[in-house]
C-alpha cells in the first residue's frame, strides 16, 4: 500500500481539511497509487495526519465530487484512473520537455560538426534519410515518416565525428522517437493534414551541411527544435 508521506497538519478547522486535501491530491497527482489502488482507510489517514476522522472524511468527499477517487462500502476509497492518467500525462510532458532541453543543448553542436566535416557518403546516408522522409510525407505514412526522421537526427549525431555527442544521442534513442511522434501528429492534427512545414525544416538543415555551412545548420537546427518546442507547450 503506498504511503502518503503526511506531516502532521496544524491550524483549524477549514485550514486542517485544506492542508489534508493538499497533500492527499498531490499524492494522487505524482502516481503513488495505481490505478485502482487504494487508499489508506480512514482511521490510519486520521493518525498520519494527527487529524479527526471527520475532517479525514470531508477530504475525501471532496476528492470524490472531483472523481480522483471512488468509494466501496465496505472496502475502502480508491484512486480513479483519470486521477492516475493525469499524473503519467504530466510525467510525459515533463519527459518531454526534459528531452528538448536536451536536444536544444546537443544538436547545434552536432550539426556544426557535421557540416564542418561530413565526407559523400555521409552526404548520401543522410540524403537517403531525406528520401525516405519525402516518400513517407507524400504516402501521409505517420509511422515510416517518424522511423526516417529519428534516423536523420541520429545520422547528424554520427556525422559530428564525436562520439561523445553520437552516444549521447542514441542514449535518448526511445525518449526522442517518443517526442518526434508527439510532434508529429501534434501537427497532424492541428492542420487537419499534411503540413509541409516539417519536411522543409529537414531539407534546410540538410542543405545547410551540404554546404558546409555550420552557421546556416545551426539556425536551421535551432529554428527546427523551436518549431518543437512550440508544439509541444501549445503556443504555435
Amino acid at each position: 500500500m503506498a504511503r502518503t508521506g503526511a506531516a502532521p497538519a496544524t491550524g483549524k478547522g477549514g485550514k486542517l481539511s485544506r492542508q489534508v486535501y493538499a497533500s492527499l491530491l498531490a499524492c494522487l497527482e505524482s502516481g503513488q497509487f495505481s490505478p485502482e489502488g487504494r487508499l489508506p482507510a480512514e482511521s490510519e489517514l486520521a493518525r498520519q495526519y494527527q487529524v479527526s476522522r471527520p475532517t479525514i472524511r470531508k477530504v475525501l468527499e471532496q476528492l470524490r465530487e472531483e472523481r480522483r477517487i471512488v468509494s466501496r462500502r465496505g472496502s475502502g476509497s480508491y484512486a480513479t484512473r483519470k486521477a492516475v492518467q493525469r499524473a503519467e500525462g504530466a510525467t510525459q510532458q515533463d519527459d518531454a520537455g526534459s528531452c528538448l532541453c536536451f536536444r536544444m543543448a546537443v544538436e547545434p553542436a552536432c550539426v556544426a560538426l557535421a557540416a564542418e566535416h561530413h565526407t559523400d557518403e555521409n552526404i548520401a546516408e543522410l540524403a537517403g534519410t531525406i528520401n525516405r522522409l519525402e516518400t513517407a510525407w507524400s504516402n501521409r505514412d505517420l509511422d515510416a515518416f517518424i522511423e526516417a526522421d529519428l534516423a536523420f537526427h541520429l545520422t547528424i549525431s554520427r556525422m559530428s565525428g564525436n562520439g561523445y555527442l553520437s552516444d549521447a544521442m542514441h542514449a535518448i534513442r526511445q525518449p526522442l522517437e517518443s517526442m518526434i511522434r508527439a510532434c508529429a501528429e501534434k501537427r497532424v492534427a492541428d492542420h487537419g493534414s499534411w503540413h509541409p512545414q516539417v519536411l522543409r525544416e529537414h531539407l534546410e538543415i540538410f542543405s545547410a551541411i551540404r554546404q558546409r555551412s555550420s552557421m546556416f545548420a545551426i539556425e536551421a537546427m535551432n529554428q527546427h527544435l523551436g518549431y518543437a518546442r512550440r508544439k509541444l507547450c501549445g503556443t504555435g
